[in-house]
């Protein structure tokens, strides 16, 4: 990995990662209130998405906040949109939007 300094010169810095470690965290907001957070490494799959996301943080929140009803909004990311996601919520009644308006999200 080369770096340049300010006088222009060029300065190896072999085996120095720019970012070694990147935490993603997850968390939803609403009017009455926010979910945990979910903090995780690596690449988000479907799987992780639907068992860790949606089962163990949104569905028990969507539960205790808003029993009356509600209406869960994502993006159009593959893993929201994934068969197995769809299914999930279908199946344990979560309102999500499933049309994006074009030119929302790019």
């Amino acid at each position: 990995m080369t770096s340049y300094r300010p006088d222009g010169k060029a300065r190896l810095n072999p085996g120095k990662v720019k970012h070694p470690l990147k935490i993603h965290v997850l968390g939803g907001i609403s009017r009455r209130g926010r979910s945990h957070m979910v903090m995780f490494d690596g690449i988000m799959e479907s799987t992780f998405y639907t068992k860790e996301i949606l089962a163990n943080t949104l569905l028990p929140f969507i539960r205790q906040t808003y029993p009356d009803g509600h209406r869960f909004m994502q993006d159009n990311d593959p893993k929201h949109r994934s068969k197995l996601s769809r299914q999930f919520m279908a199946d344990n009644g979560i309102n999500w939007w499933d049309v994006w308006p074009s030119g929302m999200i790019e």
